[in-house]
């Protein structure tokens, strides 16, 4: 007999867009970081210098990224729940 499934199983191609995305964000930020796209400015209350004076193109391109990220994550939900394990 056998065994029942729990979750169904991942779509790859979702999975590996997920990855690209989860990758080029962590890059991003890691040269946001590491000061490759400016200094680092003062914002906020507290006065600190910790927020990155992003160009307008990338500031968009990061954006883009969360946006595609949090859509790819809303259809790989979708995609597993509309078809539950037999």
């Amino acid at each position: 007999m056998p065994r029942p499934r729990l979750v169904a199983p991942p779509q790859a191609g979702l999975t590996a867009a997920l990855l690209a995305g989860l990758v080029a964000v962590a890059l991003v930020l890691a040269g946001a970081a590491a000061g490759w796209y400016g200094p680092l400015v003062t914002c906020g209350v507290d006065a600190a210098a910790v927020c990155v004076h992003w160009p307008a193109p990338l500031a968009a391109l990061v954006w883009l990224g969360f946006l595609g990220t949090v859509a790819a994550l809303a259809a790989w939900h979708l995609r597993t729940w509309r078809h539950p394990p037999q």
